[in-house]
């Protein structure tokens, strides 16, 4: 089985990126904000006999690199996502994202619709329940002002806004139909 790890640059990152295997590759977006790639493993590794298994961690989090006080963006991930597929000569991608990633998944499906495949969602965030307020909190620790203001979030007593964070969802959802 071919195996292959490396680091690719992105901007002032170095990107962990793992490769298991050979034929059409899936990208797998892990979930986080803040987590890793390694929990795919061992279980999609069958996979690997007739596909090319793409791993990679993404800025910021497990064996990937970034300058120290580096905050990300959302805009950033997807552009990153884009830096894989350009880096693996890829014109169009098969999608694996979980949790967080599949939502990082369908921003990129949005912003580069020529460019997917197919796209597989797991764990795919819901609109409704705690869950969601988590995430929020989870995801706009890791925004820039910029990405927060063009989606209306408010943060008020270091809480965001549940509200407005829906709203920010709602118009995420109503490009994804778009497509």
């Amino acid at each position: 089985m071919i195996y292959k790890e490396t680091y690719i640059p992105f901007h002032q990152h170095h990107i962990y990126m793992k490769t298991i295997g050979r034929g059409e590759p899936i990208l797998f977006l892990h979930g986080g904000p803040g987590d890793e790639h390694r929990y795919f493993l061992p279980h999609v590794e069958p996979l690997a006999a007739h596909f090319k298994l793409v791993f990679y961690d993404q800025a910021g989090c497990g064996r990937s690199m970034s300058p120290q006080n580096h905050r990300h963006s959302i805009a950033e991930e997807v552009e990153l996502v884009r830096h894989i597929q350009t880096y693996l000569e890829v014109d169009k991608i098969n999608i694996l994202g979980q949790s967080w990633g599949s939502i990082l998944a369908l921003l990129y499906a949005t912003t580069y619709p020529t460019a997917v495949h197919k796209l597989c969602l797991a764990s795919a965030l819901g609109l409704t329940g705690k869950s969601i307020v988590d995430f929020s909190e989870e995801l706009m620790k890791r925004l820039v002002y910029k990405n927060a203001r063009n989606c209306k979030i408010l943060k008020r007593d270091n809480r965001f806004l549940f509200k407005t964070f829906n709203h920010c969802l709602i118009h995420i959802m109503s490009l994804i139909q778009r497509i």
